[in-house]
């Protein structure tokens, strides 16, 4: 399953610039900022979080990088409920809210390293993520 999280991953950035560019097309600005916060600090911090579920850490810095990820993670759902990246959605505040309280508990987990639940931590990010791009970037797969 940790193999199809990283595909996913990949198709959703892939997803993200198309999206992107769409925006761009049509003279919106908005999109391009969420897809730098995406490609610049979303996705690389999530990723540390998904290869934490297959190769847990095994030393305290392993374990210290996953959480600086846990938090950079967060710190980009609180970005995308600010302006001008916020959206006028509902459920675009609440899955930013989600992702903020799902990093946190994944660094949360990672201070603890409790591996075993890092991984179910890792899932729930993985949801939000997921959930996300289906409503806002048309479906990742």
């Amino acid at each position: 399953m940790h193999t199809t999280i990283r595909t996913i991953t990949a198709a959703a950035a892939c997803a993200l610039l198309l999206a992107a560019g769409a925006a761009a097309g049509q003279g919106g600005t908005a999109q391009s900022t969420v897809l730098d916060v995406m490609l610049g600090t979303t996705g690389p911090a999530s990723d540390v979080i998904f290869e934490a579920q297959s190769e847990v850490p095994t030393t305290d810095e392993g374990w210290r990088a996953v959480q600086a990820a846990a938090e950079r993670l967060a710190e980009s759902g609180r970005l995308l409920q600010r302006a001008p990246l916020a959206r006028p959605e509902a459920e675009w505040n609440e899955m930013a809210e989600a992702l903020v309280r799902e990093a946190a508990r994944a660094g949360t987990l990672a201070g603890k390293h409790d591996g075993d639940a890092l991984v179910d931590a890792g899932d729930a990010v993985y949801f939000t993520c997921e959930t996300c791009h289906k409503r806002f970037v048309g479906g990742a797969r």
